[in-house]
């Protein structure tokens, strides 16, 4: 009990130094923003729990006033008062703060991934500008998007995950637009095109080319689209610090990129005696505990009866969740928004024989029902019968449940 009222304390120190910093960032601005976020903060915090000490991360509470600040700037755009608004039944932040953006700006539907223009604060003017014209009836082609939307892909946006940056969404609906599945989708959508512009002419050969093979492993579009990027930067002798280079050829520079399977090949493997890909950069999310522990067990397993460690651990950022998919060949990577906006933790199951430690499944477990709903082996084979037991003793553990499929296995 003692550790948990610390723990409150200093999320509450964050907290109160966000609220601060934002007042006096307001205060730059003009008297009437500094009323409005006052008036934004006391109401979440008399009628949600988002702002609660008891709930809110130390990372996510910055990110959540600095939300709140960005609203009061956009005043002046405000379609219904603040008082009117009901928030919904929902311990999720970013339930609340999707209810809240749509009651002030939106007479019509915005796509809720473009919630995270607000998480952005003074950093995302653009993109909340960009929220502003949608709720008030603009169409989606008319926005001054990084690419501009063909028909097809503007339907699609609108359907996006909510989990989704803006970013990642717009190439998520490119892919989809293209009749990509849903999957590869995703899996484009998590590569450094989900994080960057440039050259649209060139990406979008690039988005038609991935799409055209059919469904690819996750890793391997992650790995093409490095090699892309990479090929193109040696042809054009650009930095790659960030963007697509230009070239006036997009179509060749796919071409010389080398399609056949030999070269999928020789991506996975690595090309030109280097490793395969610098790692695109890190999104840098990281997200708070998951309100149950984890497990270490000592058991005799095999043959031998020797003692072996099992561990279960939860990946709390978005680079483990990158270590753990590149070292299990599957696609937990792209669960990190999921995971920022609380929706899901993700752990991590090892054991530990011969002094080494072999990863066996990854884990996905829904936070709030408390229910394991995912158990993947490598290259989301199913879990072997020892990970079960182990699985299991850790539900028994910390009163966690099985989905109905998992239960039934």
């Amino acid at each position: 009990m003692k550790s948990l009222r610390h723990l409150r304390e200093a999320r509450k120190r964050v907290l109160d130094a966000a609220v601060r910093a934002a007042l006096r960032r307001a205060t730059r601005v003009g008297p009437r923003v500094v009323a409005a976020f006052q008036h934004l903060l006391a109401t979440v915090q008399e009628r949600t729990t988002i702002l609660s000490p008891r709930s809110v991360a130390t990372d996510r509470s910055r990110a959540l006033v600095d939300a709140l600040l960005a609203m009061a700037v956009h005043r002046w755009d405000w379609r219904r008062p603040v008082g009117a608004w009901t928030p919904p039944e929902t311990r999720s932040d970013a339930r609340v703060l999707a209810s809240l953006a749509e009651h002030l700006f939106a007479s019509f539907p915005v796509p809720r991934f473009m919630t995270a223009a607000w998480l952005g604060g003074h950093r995302a003017r653009r993109e909340q500008r960009w929220y502003i014209r949608l709720g008030a009836g603009e169409s989606v082609r008319a926005i001054d998007f990084p690419l501009r939307p063909s028909r097809r892909m503007a339907h699609a946006l609108r359907g996006a995950p909510d989990d989704l940056s803006i970013m990642a969404a717009l190439r998520w609906a490119q892919v989809r637009g293209l009749n990509g599945s849903p999957e590869l989708a995703r899996a484009v959508a998590m590569t450094r095109l989900g994080r960057e512009s440039g050259d649209e002419g060139f990406i979008a050969h690039v988005v038609a080319f991935l799409v055209a093979q059919g469904d690819l492993d996750r890793v391997l579009v992650d790995r093409l689209v490095e090699f892309f990027h990479e090929r193109r930067s040696a042809r054009t002798s650009t930095s790659l610090a960030g963007t697509w280079p230009p070239n006036t050829d997009p179509r060749a520079d796919v071409a010389l990129c080398g399609l056949g399977s030999k070269t999928r090949d020789r991506i996975l493997r690595g090309w030109g005696g280097r490793a395969v890909a610098p790692r695109p950069r890190s999104s840098g999310l990281s997200w708070k505990p998951a309100p149950f522990g984890g497990l270490v067990w000592l058991r005799a397993d095999g043959t031998d009866a020797r003692l072996r460690a099992w561990r279960i651990r939860e990946l709390r950022t978005s680079d483990e969740l990158r270590e753990e998919g590149l070292a299990m060949r599957h696609c937990v990577a792209t669960y990190a928004p999921k995971c920022a906006f609380g929706g899901s933790s993700i752990w991590s199951m090892t054991v530990e024989e011969h002094g080494e430690r072999l990863r066996a499944v990854t884990i996905e477990v829904n936070r709030d029902r408390r229910e394991i709903c995912q158990v993947k082996g490598p290259a989301n084979k199913p879990p072997k019968k020892r990970a079960l037991e182990v699985l299991r003793r850790w539900v028994e553990e910390q009163g966690l449940t099985l989905s109905r499929s998992l239960a039934r296995g």
